[in-house]
């Protein structure tokens, strides 16, 4: 709600009545003393990452044999993707 330049927030319909009743007005623009223009600020946010969810070991497997990738089954996924990023940044 806007009156003279003050602003008022309204908890609910009937609440938003009587302030209409008492002569303030539902937007700014409707204000005889317009609600200062408050200064824009543009919020960079980072993008979320599109595939969060690290890769299956079936995938891993899939990427390494692809690459040539020669690895022991034993070997753990997490040196499994290291190989294969260091063969794909090479």
């Amino acid at each position: 709600m806007f009156n003279q330049g003050q602003v008022k927030l309204v908890n609910d319909l009937d609440d938003f009545n009587d302030h209409l009743m008492s002569g303030w007005v539902g937007t700014a623009s409707e204000d005889v003393d317009e609600a200062p223009e408050l200064p824009v600020v543009e919020v960079e946010e980072p993008l979320p990452e599109v595939d969060q969810v690290p890769p299956t070991r079936e995938e891993l497997e899939a990427k390494a044999h692809e690459l040539g990738l020669k690895f022991h089954p034993n070997l753990g996924d997490a040196r499994l993707q290291s190989m294969i990023e260091d063969a794909l940044e090479a």
